[in-house]
């Protein structure tokens, strides 16, 4: 066997490695993809700013642990733009999010204890965002 066959060959086996890969990987999501929409559900709470135009919604996707983790988003909605300000895991001890308006251009977000937080905005079109996380992980329990 000459050398050009030999690489030819090993040309057309990587190839076909790297297709049976990116076919995989594509198996593999659309099966995640669609895990998530079979345990997965979602709620939602708008609260509406003073003037009534703006709102805050409250997203609460809750999976049964098969399909993804449970995520609260928090997004506020001005001038038709959506824009995601407070993202977190809930601890199992979290209590329920409180958001108020507070005037027409300050939202207040609190809460008890998040497991963790992937977002924290401050600051979004012209509206502040004030924040109270009571505890940010989990809860450790001791033994005596």
């Amino acid at each position: 066997m000459n050398d050009v066959t030999f690489k030819s060959r090993l040309q057309k086996l990587g190839l076909l490695i790297f297709l049976g890969v990116i076919g995989l990987s594509g198996v593999f999501y659309l099966a995640h993809v669609s895990m998530v929409a079979a345990f997965c559900s979602t709620d939602v709470r708008q609260i509406n700013s003073p003037g009534g135009i703006d709102y805050v919604a409250v997203r609460d996707t809750i999976c049964d642990n098969f399909g993804g983790s449970d995520v609260v988003t928090v997004s506020v909605h001005t001038s038709g733009a959506d824009s995601p300000i407070f993202v977190y895991e809930p601890s199992s001890f979290s209590g329920p999010i409180r958001v108020k308006w507070v005037g027409p251009s300050t939202i207040n977000v609190g809460i008890e204890r998040v497991a963790g937080i992937e977002k924290q905005v401050h600051d979004v079109n012209g509206i502040s965002i004030n924040y109270h996380v009571g505890a940010v992980g989990p809860v450790i329990e001791r033994s005596r």
